[in-house]
């Protein structure tokens, strides 16, 4: 299970995370937010009662910063991952990526350099504040790689191949 957390409680960027994903997360449905309520129960319970959660760096997560979390499972995350990749493509090109395209989605940290070029070289950015920034880079004739970042905290490479020539790569 992935479960995205926001920055501290009373930083800007923890307003905009509880503001635009968790608040708007928990505005849906009956049926999801039920579901979004008791996985965030259950994440909570193991938090507190079995483990505690730990960042990407190793440090325990803070208390503070339970009523900001929202589990997904993997699976989701790749699922939205790609999709936005294809939106930006899209975007981008004003076609859509060839249905033959496979999208292959990275969670692990960014390298420096890699924040580097992100930060400093980016595609785009959506949100008042930056709060998600893209970077494509073409990685061969068929081929591209995109750096996605939420709120400077949550990083994606999605990694896309056998592209068709139409809408670039």
């Amino acid at each position: 299970m992935y479960v995205a957390t926001g920055a501290k409680p009373d930083s800007r960027l923890g307003r905009l995370w509880k503001e635009k994903v968790v608040d708007s997360s928990f505005a849906r449905s009956g049926g999801l937010q039920a579901r979004l309520v008791e996985d965030q129960d259950k994440v909570i319970h193991h938090h507190l009662t079995v483990e505690p959660l730990k960042t990407i760096d190793g440090k325990v997560l803070d208390n503070s910063l339970l009523p900001l979390m929202l589990p997904f499972t993997a699976s989701r995350v790749r699922a939205v991952a790609e999709k936005i990749v294809r939106c930006l493509h899209f975007s981008l090109f004003g076609m859509p990526m060839s249905s033959r395209s496979t999208l292959e989605v990275d969670v692990v940290p960014l390298t420096d350099s890699e924040w580097q070029l992100l930060l400093t070289q980016r595609t785009g950015g959506v949100g008042d504040y930056n709060e998600f920034v893209f970077r494509r880079e073409r990685t061969g004739d068929h081929s591209s790689r995109w750096l996605m970042a939420f709120y400077e905290l949550h990083a994606f490479i999605v990694t896309v191949k056998n592209m068709s020539q139409r809408g670039g790569s």
